[in-house]
């Protein structure tokens, strides 16, 4: 199945498109909340703080190599599909995906409605994080 013919031209998915994918092999669902007072989580999902992993002091955005090993880190490797799941603010879902996509991976995405909306919509919600296993990602100096 081509994922991408599926999604909206915004870069974002809807809590519909996710949830009838949650189990493909082919997805990463990344969720980039952090702090003491995030409670449930989509299935699937593993964490990527962004303001540790992705950004400098500066607010600049880490080099090729430093989001390459990030992302394979939490198991994402090239071939999978990215969804960023946020909070009411997709601010931290943004910037990842904006790093994603400069560095080469257009296959990433947000989450409409971040998690409030999953959990609105009384979607699946668990308190664990998935655990994949190191992938090889690529990141490509833009030119």
């Amino acid at each position: 199945m081509n994922a991408a013919t599926l999604l909206s031209p915004d870069g974002t998915v809807s809590t519909e498109w996710l949830a009838a994918r949650l189990e493909a092999p082919w997805l990463r669902i990344v969720d980039v909340r952090v702090g003491p007072f995030v409670r449930g989580r989509v299935p699937g999902s593993t964490l990527l703080d962004v303001g540790k992993r992705l950004l400098h002091r500066d607010g600049s955005v880490v080099s090729a190599p430093e989001l390459a090993m990030a992302m394979s880190e939490i198991g994402v490797g090239d071939a999978h599909t990215v969804v960023l799941v946020d909070g009411d603010a997709p601010l931290d879902a943004t910037i990842a995906a904006k790093a994603l996509r400069r560095y080469g991976h257009q296959g990433t995405h947000v989450l409409a409605g971040g998690f409030p909306r999953w959990a609105r919509e009384r979607r699946p919600v668990v308190t664990e994080l998935a655990r994949h296993p190191f992938a090889s990602f690529t990141a490509r100096t833009p030119s």
